[in-house]
């Protein structure tokens, strides 16, 4: 699977952050953003599952703007 254009699954400024979930039977290649942030209350969920690898070569956010959740993802080197 490759994800070659930005995702955004994001909630509003009083809501709770969206969901994205890919799973495929080889890979997952992600060259752009995928965004599930949410607002005040919490932030979402990214769920990446492939029988052999997944690439990330781009953010993964779902963090929140004031309430749980903020977890940056690690930038390749």
């Amino acid at each position: 699977m490759l994800v070659d254009a930005p995702i955004a699954a994001s909630g509003g400024g009083v809501g709770s952050g969206g969901e994205v979930t890919m799973a495929a039977a080889i890979d997952i290649v992600v060259r752009e953003t995928v965004q599930a942030s949410g607002g005040e209350y919490d932030g979402g969920s990214i769920s990446l599952v492939a029988g052999r690898d997944v690439l990330v070569g781009d953010d993964l956010a779902a963090d929140s703007t004031s309430g749980a959740g903020s977890v940056p993802s690690p930038r390749p080197s």
